[in-house]
Formats: structure tokens, C-alpha cells, sequence
């Protein structure tokens, strides 16, 4: 009877604890350094479909009920050179993708936030310079390349707050931007 009671209550704290429709989760997908075709990032980045009924943890939701789309995030090592925000060309060829889908009719409509990070060698002051000039070299790049609107992207510096690799803080898979709606 015990066992029954304590199985009980920690079924009903789980389903108080539970946020009823909301979502917070986020679909990311690290890719490493994997170049990507341009239809695997559509489908990485497109939003859950924008339907005007919308299933979310077993509620539903109309019209302008419908919580916004959960958001996506596709992690890369873009290849930069040790302490530099150049783009080396395998982060070019990483990216030709990303641009083009940026520009499919699916990704059009939305906004993107590029983050740069950087794994912990140097001050947290300078890597998150660094990470920033990194980002804003992801942007540069895109919306010269590619024409996507700046308007469209949102480039933030994380510096080293978000380690891929927490066991390894100076290991070069740190070095990454992420891409999310």
C-alpha cells in the first residue's frame, strides 16, 4: 500500500509539473561538419506545420490560440581558423546550403537567429567577441551570397556559455554557429 501511495504522488507531481501547452522543447541537430544538401536543411529549419489546428501534448489549439511553431536549430563546426572570424572555404561550402535554403519558398517567410560560439581557450570577454564577429561572418556571408535579407538574421555571440563538449572545453567541436528559427 506504501509503494502504491509513493507511486501515486510522483505520477500526480510529474503531471502538475508538466507545462500544458507549452513548448519550450527545441529540435536541435548537430551535424558536426557534414556539408548538408539544401533539402535536409529545409527540413532541419521548417517550422511544425502552421496548421490552423495544431496538436500540442494533447491539446488543440485554432487559429490565433495556436502557440508559435516550435522553434529548430541546426549546430555546425564552421571551420574557423585558430583565433579568427575568416571563413575558411569549408565553412563556405558548409554554408552554400543554408543560403540557398534560407531562400526557399518553405524558409521565406521566417527570421533566423545565427549564434556563434567558441569553445573556453581565452578570457570570457574575448571569446565572446570572437563568437559575435563570428556570427556577424555568417550573416555577412549569407546576405552577400545569397541575398538573404539582414533583416532575417539575428547574429548573437555566446562565447563559451554552451559547450557541446563540456568534458573537453578547449576541443574544437565547440567551435560552431548554430542556425535556428
Amino acid at each position: 500500500m506504501k509503494l502504491l501511495n509513493t507511486i501515486q504522488s510522483a505520477i500526480v507531481i510529474g503531471l502538475l509539473s508538466f507545462p500544458l501547452g507549452v513548448v519550450t522543447a527545441q529540435d536541435s541537430v548537430h551535424v558536426g561538419d557534414r556539408i548538408l544538401s539544401k533539402d535536409q536543411v529545409i527540413n532541419m529549419l521548417q517550422p511544425d506545420a502552421a496548421d490552423p489546428e495544431i496538436k500540442t501534448r494533447g491539446l488543440r489549439f485554432k487559429n490565433s490560440d495556436a502557440p508559435p511553431p516550435k522553434p529548430k536549430s541546426v549546430s555546425m563546426n564552421i571551420n574557423f581558423a585558430f583565433d579568427s572570424y575568416e571563413l575558411t572555404e569549408r565553412a563556405k561550402e558548409q554554408l552554400r546550403p543554408i543560403g540557398q535554403a534560407l531562400n526557399s519558398e518553405q524558409l521565406k517567410p521566417w527570421s533566423f537567429v545565427l549564434e556563434g560560439h567558441t569553445d573556453a581557450l581565452g578570457t570570457e570577454e574575448y571569446n565572446m567577441t570572437l563568437s559575435q564577429k563570428r556570427a556577424d561572418a555568417v550573416k555577412q556571408f549569407l546576405s552577400s551570397n545569397f541575398n538573404v535579407s539582414p533583416d532575417r538574421l539575428d547574429a548573437i555571440g555566446r562565447g563559451e556559455q554552451q559547450l557541446l563538449n563540456q568534458a573537453d572545453p578547449a576541443d574544437s567541436q565547440n567551435r560552431r554557429v548554430s542556425v535556428t528559427t
